[in-house]
């Protein structure tokens, strides 16, 4: 394990915390084309490096809850 990088876990939590904030901040189009070009090049293309097989697999499945239908605020965080 030494010398394994994070990578999908912190793109993970980045977009679970943070993804609605930068759909309002960027628009839905540009934040669609990044998370797309992440899973096709990352999770696809494999590109994503360092992590476990499990942060890749959750990175996979939250990007493809983004593809179904969108990006949603976390629960139990207060957005007003």
């Amino acid at each position: 394990m030494a010398g394994m990088q994070p990578i999908a876990h912190l793109v993970t939590a980045w977009i679970e915390i943070l993804g609605r904030e930068a759909v309002e901040k960027f628009g839905q189009k540009q934040l669609d084309k990044l998370l797309n070009a992440m899973y096709t090049e990352g999770i696809e293309g494999g590109k994503v490096k360092g992590d476990g097989e499990a942060a890749r697999e959750r990175l996979s499945l939250v990007l493809q809850d983004w593809k179904a239908g969108g990006l949603q605020y976390p629960k139990g965080r207060n957005w007003e």
